[in-house]
C-alpha cells in the first residue's frame, strides 16, 4: 500500500512539474510577453487533452447556430485565454497596478470608502486571479472560496503564488461555517459561481437548464451583505478592464429561496453578456449543462 501511494504522489509531482516550468518562464519575461507565452503553449497543448471536448461542448450552447469551424476557432481561444491566465500568475500584481482600468459605480465605491464588507461575486473570465489582488487592497478582510486542484503540488504551487495580504482561500466543501465566521469579524467574501453544482437548482444559462448554486444570495441575505457583480476583461493590448456592477437586490416582495433565485438569474445574465461578448475568454473546460441536455437555436 505505501509503495502504491508513493508511486501515486511520484506521479503527481511529475503531474505539477510542467506548471512549475511556466512559471520559471513567465517570471523571467515582461508580463505582456508572458501572457503570450502562455497563450502560445496552451493554445497548442489544450487543444490536444480530453477536456476539449468539453470547451466545444459547452461553447455550442453559448453559439448554437455556430458551424463546427467557428466552435473550434473559439475553443482553441479559450485554451489561449487559459495559457495567459497560467503565465501571468508571476506578475498579478503589477498586471493590478500597472495594466488595469477599474471602473467602480458610486454604490461599490461608497462601501469602499466607508470600509463595509460585501460579498463579490464573478466568473472564470478574462483572468479573474486579479480580482483578489485588487480587492486585498480595497477591503478589511476577504475570504475567497474556491475549488482546490486534486493535484496536492498543483494546489501548494498556486497558493503559494495568492500570497495578498488579509487574503484567505478556502475549499467550497468547508467553506459556509468559515464565511459565518468571517462575516461576524467583517471580511468580505468573494466566490465564482458559474460552474456546475449538481446540487444546484435548475436554472436556464443560454436558454437550457443548468444546476446552479443559489447558495452566494442565499449568504449574502443570511450576513446581510449586498451581493456585487464584477467583470474581468481581457483587451487586446494586453491590458484589462475590471468593471464593478451595482448591488443586485431581489424584487419586492420576494424572500428566502425565491429571492435567492431571483438575484441568482440576475447575476446570470450579466453572466451570459460577458461570455457572449468574449466567448473565448470564459474557461469552460468542465461540463456545464446535464449530459442529455442540447443548445437550443436562436435564429
Amino acid at each position: 500500500m505505501n509503495l502504491r501511494h508513493n508511486l501515486h504522489l511520484l506521479a503527481q509531482y511529475c503531474q505539477s512539474v510542467p506548471l512549475r516550468l511556466i512559471w520559471l518562464v513567465a517570471a523571467r519575461l515582461p508580463s505582456r510577453r508572458a501572457s503570450s507565452f502562455g497563450a502560445a503553449l496552451l493554445g497548442a497543448l489544450g487543444p490536444l487533452s480530453r477536456k476539449h471536448r468539453h470547451v466545444r461542448r459547452n461553447l455550442s450552447f453559448v453559439l448554437p447556430d455556430a458551424p463546427e469551424e467557428e466552435i473550434e476557432g473559439v475553443a482553441r481561444q479559450v485554451w489561449r485565454n487559459f495559457g495567459s491566465v497560467l503565465a501571468e500568475y508571476p506578475h498579478l500584481e503589477s498586471i493590478t497596478a500597472e495594466r488595469c482600468d477599474i471602473r467602480v459605480p458610486a454604490e461599490v465605491q461608497e462601501l469602499f470608502d466607508q470600509g463595509r464588507p460585501a460579498l463579490f461575486v464573478s466568473g472564470h473570465v478574462g483572468n479573474w486571479e486579479i480580482v483578489p489582488s485588487f480587492l486585498a487592497t480595497k477591503c478589511r478582510g476577504l475570504l475567497v472560496v474556491y475549488s482546490p486542484d486534486p493535484n496536492p503540488f498543483v494546489e501548494a504551487s498556486l497558493q503559494r503564488r495568492r500570497q495578498y495580504p488579509g487574503v484567505t482561500f478556502v475549499d467550497k466543501d468547508e467553506a459556509l461555517r468559515q464565511m459565518l465566521v468571517a462575516a461576524q469579524d467583517g471580511s468580505s467574501l468573494g466566490l465564482l459561481p458559474d460552474q456546475r453544482v449538481d446540487s444546484g437548482t435548475l436554472l436556464p444559462l443560454f436558454d437550457v437548464e443548468a444546476p446552479t448554486t443559489i447558495s452566494p444570495a442565499r449568504i449574502a441575505e443570511r450576513v446581510g451583505y449586498p451581493l456585487i457583480p464584477l467583470h474581468v476583461e481581457r483587451l487586446p493590448d494586453g491590458r484589462f478592464t475590471v468593471d464593478f456592477h451595482p448591488p443586485l437586490l431581489p424584487r419586492p416582495g420576494l424572500k428566502g429561496k425565491e429571492a435567492a433565485i431571483d438575484v441568482t438569474r440576475q447575476f446570470y445574465t450579466l453572466l451570459e453578456g460577458w461570455i457572449s461578448n468574449r466567448p473565448g475568454q470564459w474557461l469552460c473546460t468542465k461540463r456545464r449543462w446535464p449530459k442529455h441536455a442540447a443548445p437550443r437555436a436562436r435564429r
